[in-house]
């Protein structure tokens, strides 16, 4: 008959239990530490927990809103007002990727004072998170042609990247300026 007690019929399981909680050297886990010592690590991970709570409760705040947009993003209105060179647009258009597959970008018509409000399909807003954004206006030639710098009508080269918040307030103030 075998002496490992697993491979004992009836035998005990608190047995071989105890065996595998125990280090190699046969000693419990902790065994050697005083009593003190785990009370003052206690405290220090207490503290620690503490101290991340109250000075990053605005940062925590931030997160969860950047985890919400991961799960499932908000529409939330987008206003703006846009100028190239100082000067009011007065026509064109404002459109925008969102950063995530799966979610539509946004596009808004430019007004005669440079305004805009971006739509989602119809929709009044934009999803919450990260977009990158183009801006698009064209004179009436045929065929038409940018009157905007390159780098503002591609979403691949633009520097324009804007992040929705889900529950501040959206108001853009975008100031493109002439390449030359």
């Amino acid at each position: 008959m075998s002496e490992n007690p697993a491979e004992t019929p009836g035998a005990d399981s608190s047995t071989t239990d105890s065996a595998v909680s125990q280090s190699s050297s046969g000693a419990a886990p902790y065994a050697n530490q005083s009593g003190s010592n785990r009370s003052i690590g206690k405290w220090i991970a207490l503290t620690v927990v503490v101290v991340l709570v109250a000075a990053g409760g605005t940062i925590m705040a931030i997160g969860v809103d950047s985890i919400a947009d991961q799960i499932a993003p908000k529409l939330v209105e987008v206003t703006g007002k846009v100028k190239f060179n100082g000067q009011p647009m007065t026509a064109g258009f404002v459109q925008t990727y969102y950063a995530r597959k799966g979610y539509m970008g946004s596009l808004g018509p430019i007004g005669k004072e440079g305004e805009f409000k971006l739509l989602t399909n119809g929709d009044a807003g934009a999803y919450s998170g990260e977009h990158r954004m183009v801006v698009i206006w064209m004179d009436n030639s045929f065929p038409p042609k940018h009157l905007l710098p390159a780098k503002y009508t591609s979403p691949a080269s633009t520097p324009l990247v804007i992040q929705v918040s889900r529950s501040g307030k959206n108001e853009l103030e975008i100031e493109l300026m002439d390449s030359q």
